[in-house]
């Protein structure tokens, strides 16, 4: 019987074997090339990040749209663990008493939406979250204009991530955790806020 460690190098020689007969291999960030490179270090690589939205679609999508009121918190992505909404309901009882009128929208999909929705349910805090599930490129342009504030909360280094940009597209700020790819697409201090991840803490408390 393989030991995990023996799976994991068997998988790590077979993506070496293959990315080294390439002729070039293309990176979306710096991050996932200095990943590539601790384990293929002959290959050769050049990072070209991912392409923006036709800036006129981008206007054109969310026109005559306006903040919301009450402000809505947006976090775009699948809806799992690794993208980090699984704090949401934590997060909205943790900002009731500072914040008198919010609500979160999560816009994605996956089966931690109906546990959420439940969980939010019975804290009795389900007003406070909407859960649209999937959206095509118009409503997402539509839902980012609609907020006052985006998050990208995710818990793992995501290679690139597309929500830096289309929350700047749309003009407004974001807030992710300092991992991966994230870090190259948002200008801390700038276009948003790169925060600290703190175990057992959380987004909305990171510093």
């Amino acid at each position: 019987q393989r030991s995990l460690v023996s799976f994991y190098e068997e998988i790590r020689d077979f993506r070496r074997s293959h990315l080294l007969k390439a002729k070039e291999i293309i990176t979306t960030s710096d991050y996932l090339r200095r990943q590539v490179e601790k384990f293929a270090q002959e290959a050769p690589l050049r990072v070209v990040g991912n392409p923006s939205d036709d800036p006129d679609h981008v206007e054109a999508a969310g026109h005559g749209i306006e903040q919301a009121s009450p402000p809505e918190i947006l976090i775009v992505g699948m809806l799992n663990k690794n993208k980090g909404q699984a704090q949401v309901v934590d997060w909205i009882k943790k900002l009731r008493p500072r914040l008198p009128d919010f609500r979160f929208v999560l816009a994605g999909r996956g089966r931690l939406g109906d546990a959420l929705r439940k969980q939010a349910e019975k804290e009795g805090v389900s007003d406070y979250l909407h859960t649209p599930g999937f959206l095509d490129c118009g409503a997402i342009y539509r839902a980012y204009r609609r907020a006052s504030i985006v998050l990208a909360p995710n818990r793992w280094p995501e290679p690139f991530g597309r929500a830096p940009p289309e929350a700047g597209q749309a003009s407004r700020p974001i807030v992710a955790y300092g991992v991966g790819g994230v870090c190259e697409s948002v200008v801390d201090g700038v276009t948003g806020l790169i925060a600290r991840q703190q175990v057992g803490e959380g987004l909305l408390v990171a510093a």
